[in-house]
């Protein structure tokens, strides 16, 4: 009698088993989302295009999707006001470069022009550093305009 008992206990524990492995390995599949997160947390897709409008030291462009677009040749500078374009007698516009990475001879500018919106106007004809006293020709005006370029910061001994 103890033998029958003890054949039909082992036969229960291994039908348990067997029901919780088959539950354990056969759970219904879970879908995983996953959230898409920004290289950089504070600058979401609306603030970057709000960003692109209102600042006019953010460049005019496109956005591009960000896996195409992987730098070689590190961080590109940021754009400054390098100085003007005037015409004898007209407006004068405010001239915006920065080279096209560190240590290049190629430069990208925009001008911003005075109207209302303060429209940023790439000028993708000029390449080259732009000097003092240099002609730049804004195609959407087809006008020539004189460049007066600042003086660059000098660098200065500071003791402390």
């Amino acid at each position: 009698m103890k033998q029958k008992t003890f054949q039909g206990l082992t036969l229960l524990m291994i039908a348990g088993i067997i029901v919780f492995l088959y539950h354990y390995y056969n759970k219904p599949s879970q879908v995983v989302v996953k959230q898409v997160r920004f290289s950089d947390p504070i600058e979401t897709p609306l603030q970057r295009d709000r960003d692109r409008i209102e600042d006019k030291l953010v460049p005019p462009e496109r956005r591009v999707d960000p896996r195409l677009n992987i730098r070689t040749r590190g961080i590109l500078p940021s754009f400054q006001k390098l100085g003007i374009l005037f015409k004898d007698g007209a407006e004068t516009l405010p001239l915006f470069g920065r080279p096209t990475y560190y240590g290049s001879t190629e430069y990208d500018y925009y001008v911003v022009d005075a109207s209302r919106n303060f429209n940023k106007i790439p000028l993708e004809n000029v390449k080259r550093e732009v000097t003092d006293g240099d002609n730049v020709n804004i195609p959407i005006y087809n006008q020539e305009y004189k460049a007066m370029i600042y003086e660059p910061e000098e660098i200065k001994y500071i003791p402390y």
